[in-house]
């Protein structure tokens, strides 16, 4: 339906190899046709990447789409719509992720205009006029909800998960959003992925709750028990990674205390560092609640006594660990920049 820079190159080159194909093969000339190339700043050109590409064929379609409509009365753009949406979901059951939100996205250039017209002055449509509460509110739900949470499920299979989370948003927006139990389920998903667990944890409980409500979420019972079992696997599989996480944050914690402590970061030292210890009379904080500066400090004596080491330095007498100690202990206090010697 849609004619896109990439399909009128792919023709032209066409054309040029069937129609050149004998000439090519008797003398040996490779032609390698047209190719959509970006302008740089410099004046030069390069050829364009798969993102540009796709992005100068998803203009064309939305300005086609806007050409198309442009004339239609608003049944007729229901129905165009309404036929686009059926094209989205074919390209989506075979793996087209990217091009069925291309195709989604055009339903909504048709659908824009006759929505924003039903809005109130207050953002919010006005479905109790009976202008509007015959056609409008069912375009809503029929077309305009599942299109947007149809794009959510597309940008969430290719990764795009803020844009994911941004659909879901306008499609609860919506008045038949608000009461929709697969768009506050969607997002609960997404919000996971994204590791917003507190939210994610909110919608999903949201739309568990929802699902008590027969006469908004299912036409059954047997589909709203289906939509209630999907929930709770999703809540199970939220309570887990939350788990998981807390774990994670625990093992960082315990890993930073035992990388300042000194003991662990060189093992080979450990019986050394203990035995300045013990000979010093300058004691060692052992506060493992240190700030990023005091930390970025320590980092930078340990490496410095550890060069020095490997120089031979030590062999003039010169306590280096015992230094960089005390010269640590006295940046961490004060700040200054004198030293002293063990």
């Amino acid at each position: 339906m849609f004619y896109t820079a990439s399909d009128l190159i792919q023709r032209m080159n066409s054309a040029i190899t069937n129609g050149h194909v004998d000439d090519n093969e008797s003398s040996g000339y490779n032609n390698s046709g047209f190719e959509l190339q970006r302008k740089l700043p410099d004046g030069s050109y390069r050829p364009a990447d798969k993102s540009e590409i796709a992005a100068v064929d998803f203009q064309a379609k939305l300005k086609q789409a806007a050409q198309i409509t442009a004339d239609l009365n608003a049944d007729q753009k229901t129905e165009w719509a309404e036929f686009q949406r059926k094209e989205g979901n074919n390209l989506f059951e075979k793996g087209n992720f990217r091009e069925a939100m291309d195709v989604y996205l055009t339903c909504l250039v048709a659908l824009e205009p006759q929505v924003s017209k039903s809005k109130s002055i207050g953002g919010t449509a006005n479905y109790d006029d009976p202008k509007n509460s015959n056609h409008d509110f069912p375009v809503e739900e029929e077309i305009l909800l599942p299109v947007l949470l149809n794009l959510a499920l597309c940008a969430m299979k290719l990764g795009m998960l803020s844009k994911a989370e941004k659909f879901c948003n306008h499609a609860i927006a919506l008045e038949r959003g608000k009461i929709s139990v697969k768009a506050y389920y969607r997002r609960g998903k997404i919000r996971m992925k994204i590791g917003n667990y507190c939210s994610a944890e909110n919608d999903l409980r949201h739309a568990l709750e929802m699902t008590n409500n027969y006469g908004f979420v299912a036409s059954s019972v047997s589909k709203v028990e289906s939509e209630r079992a999907a929930i709770i696997r999703e809540e199970k599989k939220l309570s887990i990674l939350r788990q998981e996480a807390k774990k994670n944050v625990k093992r960082q914690k315990d890993s930073m205390r035992a990388a300042l402590s000194g003991d662990t970061l060189y093992p080979e030292k450990k019986g050394l560092l203990e035995q300045r210890r013990n000979n010093s009379n300058t004691t060692v904080e052992e506060d493992f609640d240190v700030t990023c500066f005091e930390w970025y400090i320590r980092m930078i004596s340990r490496g410095a006594s550890k060069l020095l080491e490997f120089l031979g330095d030590d062999d003039d007498g010169y306590d280096v660990g015992h230094s960089c100690r005390r010269n640590k202990a006295i940046c961490c206090d004060g700040g200054t920049n004198s030293k002293k010697n063990s």
